[in-house]
Formats: C-alpha cells, structure tokens, sequence
C-alpha cells in the first residue's frame, strides 16, 4: 500500500494548535511528519518499504499515520529509522531547517510538492484560481 499524494497534508496538520507555525509542534508531531517524509523521499511513499529498511512491523507504520488511531513515533523507532537510513542522531525530532527558515507549514509544504508536479497548463489555471480566491470581485457599492 502507498501513501497518498495528499497525506503529508492530510494528517498533519490538523494539529498545528498555536497560530498554524511549525515552531508550536511537539515531538510526536514531527516524527509523523519526518516518518511521512522518508517514505515519500526515500521509498517513493511505501511505507511497508520503510517498515522492512528499519526491520519492524508495516502495520505498526499504517497506525502510525492512521487518523483513526493514535499511535505515535517513539524514541525506539525514531532511533532505529535514523540507524536505518544513516540519518544523524536525532534527524526524526528536528523540523527541517528549510520548513523552519520559511517559516511554511505541513501543507504548504506538500501544496508546493503537488503543484511542482503539475503540467505548466494545469499550475497556469490553478494560479489562476488562486489569484481569483485572493481577489474577491468588486459588488460595485461604494461607501
């Protein structure tokens, strides 16, 4: 089973409960965020992939970004996928400096992932949208 395009988005970031920053997330949060990562950068979103590379159970991983059950990332895990992947200690529980720097959220994050993406076409009219969402048409009173 593979992640869906969406789910970085999906699952995170309901979450954010301190004024939609990613400096207001706990460790849990981030871990979700980084599992959800390394499945979509280094296992083109297979997250059984990434149950195998760091020798535990897929379906602990399917629960794991569930919205339907409230498992998390523990500190065992998180050091055996930072083992796994000869990621640094303490990769799992970081933000990466690039999120943090722009100052983007979760889905902004996974918005710019889908629109790059796109068909030059198709980010012509979703420009296009959001630019008419932004500007909302005049009714013609004036006060």
């Amino acid at each position: 089973m593979y992640l869906q395009p969406h789910s970085i988005a999906f699952r995170s970031f309901h979450a954010l409960q301190c004024g939609e920053t990613i400096s207001c997330m706990n460790v849990k949060e981030i871990r979700l965020i980084n599992l959800l990562r390394l499945a979509d950068e280094r296992e083109g979103g297979n997250l059984a992939a990434v149950a195998r590379t760091a020798g535990t159970d897929p379906a602990y991983l399917y629960q794991i970004v569930s919205p339907k059950v409230r498992r998390t990332v523990g500190d065992d895990l998180a050091r055996r996928l930072e083992r796994a992947y000869r990621l640094p200690d303490g990769w799992m529980d970081q933000i990466s400096e690039l999120q943090e720097a722009a100052g983007l959220s979760p889905e902004a994050i996974e918005f710019a992932k889908l629109f790059d993406r796109l068909s030059e076409s198709q980010r012509s009219g979703l420009r296009a949208l959001l630019v008419a969402a932004n500007n909302p048409p005049n009714t013609g009173t004036h006060g």
